[in-house]
């Protein structure tokens, strides 16, 4: 196995892992806030207190394999053409997950700044969001109009609308539960990732089969 192969498969290992450890990291941090509503309350209300620093620890580490999504696609031995967008916007994506985590600290401070704070989380927040979805949207077209039809998208294609539906819900539906609604759309997008890392690894799988013929 080359050094190439190595990197990309513990690329695929860390998309895998990381969404795992942020689960773990928010059911934790739901268990420990009983004074919370968990259908009322969305994720950043969970960034404080008991569970608060875990929780912040897995936003980072998210942060930094989210844009994994985008540039594994760029080593996909399986597609002649590669498109830049799903790299800008999982990128985009994990950058702006970073001041969501921090800007959480100061959403409740009354101190002078802090409207300024809620702000930037706030549009922060939208811009993951977004950039998630529309990331999530534009690999999962990718790989369905591939005329390689060995490992079809079905799941990614389930998946992803699924995360466009809750996305538009949570922008419309002014009168549903907020937190639902929101943790909902993480979950989603938490899945595709897994599914992502599971599509990366097996499109892998002949490079490495040719590789070790030729050895």
């Amino acid at each position: 196995m080359s050094h190439h192969e190595r990197l990309q498969r513990g690329l695929c290992g860390a998309l895998a892992t990381a969404p795992l450890l942020f689960l773990l990291a928010t059911l934790g941090a739901h268990l420990q806030r009983p004074d919370l509503v968990p259908w009322q309350a969305p994720m950043s209300a969970y960034l404080t207190g008991p569970g608060g620093a875990a929780l912040r620890a897995a936003y980072c580490v998210m942060a930094f394999c989210i844009p994994l999504a985008g540039l594994l696609g760029l080593g996909d031995p399986r597609r002649r053409r590669h498109c830049a967008l799903p790299v800008m916007l999982f990128g985009t994506a994990g950058l702006a997950l970073l001041p969501v985590t921090f800007t959480a600290l100061a959403v409740g401070d009354t101190a002078p700044g802090a409207d300024l704070t809620r702000l930037i989380h706030g549009l922060a927040a939208q811009t993951t969001f977004l950039c998630l979805v529309a990331g999530i949207g534009v690999q999962t077209t990718l790989w369905g109009m591939e005329r390689d039809r060995t490992h079809r998208p079905d799941i990614g294609i389930a998946l992803a609308g699924l995360a466009l539906a809750t996305y538009v819900v949570m922008q419309l539906g002014a009168g549903l539960p907020r937190g639902l609604v929101q943790k909902t759309l993480v979950l989603a997008i938490l899945l595709w990732l897994q599914w992502a890392a599971w599509q990366w690894r097996h499109r892998l799988e002949p490079l490495r089969s040719t590789a070790a013929e030729t050895n």
